[in-house]
């Protein structure tokens, strides 16, 4: 085979189209390597932002995870009110499990005032199932001993039907 070559780098090439396509890409003035050549690279200088202060954000109190809590000293038969419910829960960042969706709340935005108690025991385990049935909502734990401690159990709320 015959090799062909270029007049103006002296590289061979076995076909005429293939060198057509070589002069064409490399030697050509419209190409586009001799326009990239032709043009100094422009350096991008890029304007870092400023640094800003950070905002303050008020102070969330973190809700702690073992938190706890006492026996409820509530009476069978009784009405109490909510900030009774919120200590026997375990303060003011108390939360429960909701029955109705999915996560937990803060028991304090029930913004129910009063609940009635009414508490079951159980005599197999000396526990007792406390039930707080206001309007709205119905709040339920159980407590009872355990190894000689006394343990109450995450508090459930549900809508009253």
């Amino acid at each position: 085979m015959p090799k062909i070559p270029c007049n103006q780098c002296k590289r061979e090439f076995a076909t005429a189209g293939g060198l057509d396509l070589h002069i064409k890409m490399f030697h050509s003035e419209t190409s586009s390597k001799a326009k990239t050549k032709d043009k100094p690279k422009s350096i991008k200088k890029t304007n870092k932002p400023k640094a800003t202060p950070k905002q303050e954000k008020p102070e969330e109190h973190p809700v702690p995870k073992n938190r706890k809590r006492t026996k409820a000293n509530f009476t069978d038969g009784t009405t109490v009110s909510q900030s009774e419910v919120t200590k026997a829960l375990g303060g003011p960042l108390a939360t429960a499990r909701l029955v109705f969706s999915p996560g937990t709340f803060f028991v304090r935005d029930l913004k129910e005032k009063t609940y009635s108690v009414k508490i079951e025991s159980f005599e197999v385990n000396e526990w007792n199932r406390v039930t707080l049935t206001g309007k709205k909502f119905v709040i339920t734990w159980t407590e009872g001993p355990v190894n000689g401690k006394h343990r109450v159990s995450p508090a459930t709320v549900r809508k009253v039907k």
